[in-house]
């Protein structure tokens, strides 16, 4: 895979109004020296983990036997096939006692047909690691990002431009993880990559920042995004008024 000249990286990320060095993930032998990881027992939300290594610079790890909880260990590709609650409990099935059903489809056939969908892509090595993209001694197949909705209209917008279709931002359906690594791993095994734009399971949310969502690239993609930013609305004042709008709120006005 190309690889990117920092400069010219730096360079986007400040157009772009970028809050650091993006991150990526990939499938790797061994566990990093030094990473955050899940407890092997108990719950524990694997997007909060990754809010805060984002936030620190910290990297990430996720195994068979470490993921937090089972829906991660599912969509992160280290547990197959679908234990057979989940389906129960992300509609409106019976559930294993002290569990509540989310509710989230309208019953287990449904829910079923969500897991089959994302069923294909299984855990490619034994660790999965998140980390800033220039930490990897090779690309990343994928990087990603947690922002506010002016940044990421932005990258949403800058999809089009570098790929000249109108539909290669998807939204499905899925929790936090799943739209984070599940569906972009997915639409990759069907020899279509796309962005994919989440952030909107109720379930994670209370362990996201206020106003953040997710973007996740492929990693052709966000070349392309550093190499063609200049011919873009980036550089148009319609783009610096996004960016004066985003400072305000940092400053809390």
């Amino acid at each position: 895979m190309k690889t990117l000249d920092p400069q010219h990286v730096q360079d986007f990320l400040q157009a772009a109004g970028l809050s650091g060095v993006p991150y990526g993930f990939d499938y790797l032998p061994d566990e990093p020296e030094g990473a955050m990881m899940p407890k092997s027992e108990g719950w524990s939300c694997a997007v909060a983990m990754l809010r805060g290594c984002m936030r620190t610079g910290k990297t990430m790890a996720i195994t068979q036997e470490k993921f937090g909880c089972i829906g991660a260990g599912y969509h992160l590709g280290f547990i197959r096939p679908v234990p057979g609650f989940l389906p129960n409990y992300i509609s409106k099935g019976e559930v294993p006692q002290g569990m509540e059903p989310e509710h989230y489809l309208e019953d287990a056939s449904v829910a079923q047909a969500y897991y089959d969908e994302i069923e294909k892509p299984v855990a490619s090595d034994k660790v999965l690691v998140f980390k800033p993209y220039d930490q990897f001694q090779t690309p990343p197949p994928f990087v990603l990002f947690m922002e506010q909705p002016e940044i990421i209209s932005g990258l949403h917008q800058l999809v089009a431009f570098v790929t000249k279709s109108f539909h290669e931002v998807a939204s499905p359906y899925g929790s936090g993880c799943g739209n984070l690594v599940a569906w972009p791993r997915t639409f990759a095994s069907e020899g279509h990559p796309k962005a994919v734009l989440g952030g909107w399971d109720p379930s994670c949310r209370p362990f996201m920042a206020l106003d953040a969502l997710t973007l996740t690239l492929p990693w052709e993609m966000f070349t392309q995004m550093v190499d063609r930013w200049k011919d873009s609305f980036l550089t148009t004042e319609t783009w610096q008024r996004v960016l004066k709008k985003h400072a305000k709120r940092d400053k809390g006005k």
